[in-house]
């Protein structure tokens, strides 16, 4: 059990580390998108000059994408803030020569951080409680698992699985609460 202990020690380490380069690794590419976008020059441009510099293509594209939609959600974002209607942003969006879908999708994305940012102190604390209960299932759900498969607590058939099942929903929840409170998503 020790040494099974060690490896999952080792792996938890190396891929917080990875998780962490990867996080770096972001941060620059992000600060020189914002320099190259200070001096002119277009999201293509920058996504090639990103690559001349030896920067991943296949991250600088990711990196570059999540830049430009946020840029593009800002706008929507300071309309809803203004408190223009949805209909009067649409307009102002398809206006502005972008295509009536994409336009709908930026109104509901900068609602929904607009929505999130509004209720983050409520968000973040119950999201905390959700992951803290889904955890307690989770831990529940495997001893109810081997109660059954010991035979020493016997509930019905793959009753383990289900709890589980509901353990990683809520936990799931809870991280989704959080990562909104504290502007994560999107």
């Amino acid at each position: 059990p020790y040494v099974a202990l060690a490896i999952g020690v080792v792996a938890a380490a190396l891929v917080g580390g990875f998780v962490a380069v990867g996080q770096v690794l972001k941060r620059r590419i992000a600060a020189r998108f914002h320099e190259l976008l200070a001096k002119g020059a277009a999201s293509d441009e920058i996504l090639e000059q990103l690559v001349a510099e030896g920067h991943d293509r296949q991250l600088a594209s990711e990196v570059v994408d999540k830049l430009v939609s946020r840029i593009l959600v800002d706008h929507p974002a300071k309309l809803l803030d203004e408190g223009c209607s949805r209909g009067d942003i649409l307009k102002d969006l398809v206006g502005r020569g972008m295509g009536a879908a994409r336009a709908e999708e930026l109104i509901d994305e900068a609602a929904t951080r607009r929505w999130y940012r509004r209720w983050r102190f409520a968000l973040a604390p119950a999201g905390g409680v959700l992951c803290l209960v889904g955890v307690a299932v989770l831990l529940f759900g495997l001893v109810v698992r081997d109660g059954n498969r010991t035979g020493k607590w016997v509930t019905f058939p793959y009753a383990g699985t289900l709890t589980l099942l509901a353990g990683t929903g809520v936990l799931v929840t809870g991280m989704s609460l959080v990562a909104g409170a504290f502007g994560m998503i999107g």
